[in-house]
């Protein structure tokens, strides 16, 4: 530290000196000190491979794989690492492309303990469709000859010759998957057995020297490899074992290379079998492993070997180990059967042997013959694909190639239905991925083999909320709490069901029960302004909402949220853009390979996708925006739901028309979704465009097909006549507090008015009450799309409708429509208004309070039997109430212009 620090005196910008500084630092596990140094030297020189990659050693050490991956590959330009130049012609992978069909070559870069760790991810590239040469070092060779997934295994320097696509270091395979600490594969255990032929030789040669078993076997190794840089650190003297020595055990030394000096104490020692000069290579070594009951080793490859074959390991490390053993923990994420010994400060082995040594006395007094387990078994070959399928599903998901992982998990339990992590796997992945039906089967496996799981019954109440199983989501949160009453999640997911359900008191309450056991809870938080803006709470919901951002400002769902209460209450200016956060809530990857347009760039001679991503309503909503992409100069494409392509073909600037999803084979240059284009074009309160209306009048012939028809059911037109549509779609999150059953609407049926049904997809309970009254003009079976829709609205005076597509297509059209709206309305629809900026024709009626659909249905009927009265009272009125629909794109009488403004 001294001379570093005098170097620094001289050359304050002295980045060699700095990285120097920070390696020292890091060995003395002042990691904050190494992490500001390695980042001062790297800002001097950012592009010193070896601070890069010592800092990627320090990541790595500290958990950080995402970061650490990267900057390892820094190795390749550190010459004193002496790693061959690879040279190949072919295309490095890193798990940036499709490899199904082709031939990678992987190969070993570092020493024999690194590929070990590493082979464990080779049956995951064989398992995405390649076909994959394994060049190793000749002492592993045949031992990994048959690992699942390698076609040829070769040694280390014969791959010129070979013909392969791709080529990957076994060193570079974690980056390539993305692995995460708590996504390591094959952590129980990835390498075939040894031959049980190869294992009895060995066994024999024990029972030939030692006799009939009868104690505790353990093998040793005390030294790595002499010319390792770090061996000064991880190796010691076999002397320094010795008060191990004492302990009631036969101990076999499996250490190849003894040194002078412990050679001479191993010749002291005959009660330390010996056989190492008959081992030839590391399958001879791995079935020794296989007549042992534990390896007591330091850091070295046959650590590696014996956690690879799952059998019971203790490693000794120094006080600053190597990256892959991290810090303070006594187990390893890489080997399940391992544990981890550590020296308390820089060169104490002796504290490190005397815990092993009381460790190994008490293993040894609770061991017993006839109880042993001293050879790992082989694993049946489908228990082993479902261990493969199970973590290649875990890979693919970090990767965010969520379908195939599904399948991957899937297969798992296909191949073990009694495999838990991978029912655990496959219903979080479907939860994530809005798949909820699916995830409760996944669930329900989780649950018969693990009913005590507070965890399982939060996650599973939460996908029972969500497809509204409601009475059987609060049973689940019941069971959660009564397993665990501190989760924290349990409680908050609670109070959002009582919430929708109406129970505010209950979902404050559970809410804030959250909170109290976790008040920086950003989830609960959220929850919380949720009701709160659900009651209509405005200024505290946003305060609420501002607080759980600044717990976790990345939170997809509370910015979503967020931006819906912007939206309501007019801030469009921010609420476009959180709106955007919709894509990672609700992922659907189009996979397009043409840039995203947000209004960021010319597209004057380009042709550009616009395409629906929410419901029907909102398609409509937002093809007004169709004519204003036109008039930038574009070429419109617009793919759209099947029920409304016939609808919107016709709207200006539209080239063509097609149904969704059938975009991947046609050929434009942007693409856009339709709910992303007023973002495109800033829109404010007060630039909301075409509110008079956008969409072309039906044809002529089609709306006096509709007045035949009308004319045939109830006679002659005599009376005012007004569609109703009373229903939304029952899968809609909201749906539950949009819609009503039409028996609600029953007070205005008195009126003296033709009422005539545009609800499609009646529901039972409505069917019955439709049945039971003849007066209500039913001809939606007749309806085949939104284009039959509008010609039959040509035929009425007015709508009146939930907040459903059937509104927004009356507004579009310039048609009367009354919309009823829930206490809490959709964000469109704003606040403490009656008239709508998007559509002039619309009045909205409003529930005073929550669920009081009376008091709107009352008010509704107020205002039609005024208009009846108004009709009848007008001399020499027409049959026809109201002007017909409005001609499409009329600019509103208020505004300059509704001409398209480039953004």
């Amino acid at each position: 530290m001294a001379s570093f620090g005098r170097a620094l005196e001289l050359r304050p910008d002295f980045a060699a000196a700095l990285s120097n500084k920070a390696l020292v630092l890091l060995n003395l596990l002042s990691l904050d000190e190494a992490f500001a140094a390695f980042h001062r030297s790297l800002a001097i020189d950012p592009s010193h491979a070896p601070a890069t990659f010592n800092l990627a050693t320090l990541q790595l050490l500290t958990g950080d794989f995402e970061r650490g991956w990267l900057g390892r590959e820094a190795r390749w330009r550190i010459p004193s690492f002496g790693l061959v130049d690879r040279g190949h012609p072919q295309s490095l992978w890193l798990g940036d492309r499709p490899i199904a069909g082709k031939t990678i070559l992987l190969y070993c870069d570092e020493g024999l303990g690194d590929s070990i760790q590493f082979a464990r991810y080779v049956p995951m590239v064989a398992a995405l469709g390649a076909r994959v040469i394994l060049g190793v070092q000749p002492p592993i060779q045949r031992l990994l000859a048959d690992v699942p997934g390698v076609a040829m295994c070769i040694g280390q320097s014969s791959a010129t010759s070979l013909s392969f696509d791709l080529h990957c270091p076994l060193g570079s395979l974690p980056l390539a998957f993305g692995t995460r600490l708590d996504t390591i594969p094959f952590a129980q255990a990835y390498l075939p057995a040894p031959p049980a032929a190869c294992v009895k030789v060995w066994e024999d040669r024990l029972e030939a020297r030692l006799g009939p078993r009868k104690r505790f076997r353990v093998g040793l190794v005390w030294s790595g490899n002499p010319d390792h840089n770090n061996d000064r650190n991880r190796s010691m003297a076999l002397r320094t074992l010795a008060p191990l020595l004492d302990c009631d055990v036969q101990f076999v030394s499996l250490q190849k290379g003894a040194r002078e000096q412990d050679r001479a104490f191993l010749g002291e020692h005959p009660d330390i079998v010996d056989l190492t000069d008959q081992i030839t290579d590391f399958t001879d070594t791995a079935a020794l492993i296989g007549c042992l009951d534990l390896v007591i080793s330091v850091d070295t490859s046959v650590v590696h070997l014996a956690g690879a074959l799952g059998a019971p390991v203790w490693t000794l490390l120094p006080f600053n180990p190597d990256w892959r053993w991290l810090l303070n923990r006594d187990d390893s994420p890489w080997y399940q059967s391992m544990r981890l010994f550590r020296q308390p400060e820089i060169g104490d082995w002796a504290s490190v042997v005397d815990r092993v040594r009381v460790e190994l006395e008490r293993l040894v007094s609770a061991w017993r013959p006839e109880a042993r387990s001293h050879q790992s078994k082989a694993s049946s070959p489908s228990t082993q694909d479902a261990l493969l399928s199970n973590q290649l599903g875990n890979q693919l998901w970090q990767l965010g190639r969520t379908d195939e992982a599904v399948l991957h998990f899937q297969r798992a339990l296909e191949l073990n239905p009694q495999y838990l992590e991978a029912a655990n796997n496959c219903g979080m992945l479907l939860f994530d991925l809005g798949r909820y039906a699916e995830a409760l089967e996944c669930f329900n496996v989780v649950e018969k083999l693990n009913p005590n799981s507070a965890a399982l019954y939060q996650m599973r109440g939460v996908c029972l909320l969500e497809v509204k199983r409601f009475e059987e989501a609060e049973a689940d949160f019941e069971k959660s709490i009564a397993l665990d009453s501190s989760l924290a999640e349990t409680h908050s997911n609670l109070g959002l069901l009582h919430s929708r359900l109406g129970r505010m008191e209950q979902a404050f309450a559970s809410i804030d029960r959250a909170l109290e056991l976790r008040p920086e809870f950003a989830a609960a938080l959220a929850n919380k302004a949720v009701v709160l803006l659900n009651l209509q709470l405005p200024d505290e919901a946003l305060a609420t909402f501002h607080r759980s951002l600044a717990v976790d400002p990345h939170d997809a769902r509370t910015i979503w949220n967020l931006a819906q209460l912007q939206m309501l209450t007019g801030d469009f200016e921010r609420g476009w853009l959180g709106r955007e956060a919709r894509w990672r809530l609700f992922p659907v990857d189009r996979g397009f390979s043409q840039s995203l347009w947000l209004g960021d760039q010319p597209i004057e001679g380009k042709t550009i996708l616009l395409y629906s991503d929410e419901g029907l309503g909102d398609t409509i909503q937002f093809a007004r925006y169709v004519p204003m992409v036109a008039a930038l100069g574009a070429q419109v494409i617009l793919e759209v739901q099947p029920p409304v392509q016939r609808l919107l073909a016709d709207v200006p600037g539209v080239a063509k028309c097609i149904g969704r999803p059938s975009a991947t084979s046609l050929s434009f240059d942007l693409h856009c979704p339709l709910g992303s284009l007023p973002l495109a074009f800033g829109t404010r309160l007060d630039t909301i465009p075409y509110a008079q209306a956008y969409l072309p009048s039906p044809p002529a012939a089609r709306v006096k097909a509709w007045e035949d028809r009308l004319e045939d059911q109830p006679g002659p037109r005599n009376r005012l006549r007004v569609g109703l549509a009373w229903s939304g779609n029952p899968d809609h999150t909201n749906d539950h507090n949009r819609s009503m059953t039409l028996r609600t609407l029953a007070p205005l049926l008195d009126c003296d008015v033709q009422f005539v049904s545009l609800q499609k997809g009646v529901r039972d309970q409505d069917r019955a009450f439709l049945g039971e009254r003849p007066d209500i003009v039913d001809l939606t079976e007749q309806l085949t799309d939104f284009g039959d829709t509008a010609a039959l609205l040509c035929c009425l005076d007015l709508v009146i409708s939930v907040d459903t597509s059937v509104a927004h297509l009356a507004g579009a059209m310039g048609a009367p429509v009354w919309t009823m709206l829930p206490l809490n309305p959709d964000w469109r629809w704003l606040l403490n208004r009656d008239d709508s900026p998007w559509y002039r024709s619309m009045r909205l009626f409003r529930q005073p309070k929550r669920g009081d659909w009376a008091s709107v249905v009352d008010h509704a009927r107020a205002e039609l039997e005024g208009l009846v009265s108004a009709r009848r009272s007008r001399d020499g009125a027409s049959d026809e109430l109201v002007t017909p629909v409005a001609s499409p794109l009329t600019p509103p009488p208020d505004t300059a212009s509704t001409a398209p403004a480039r953004p």
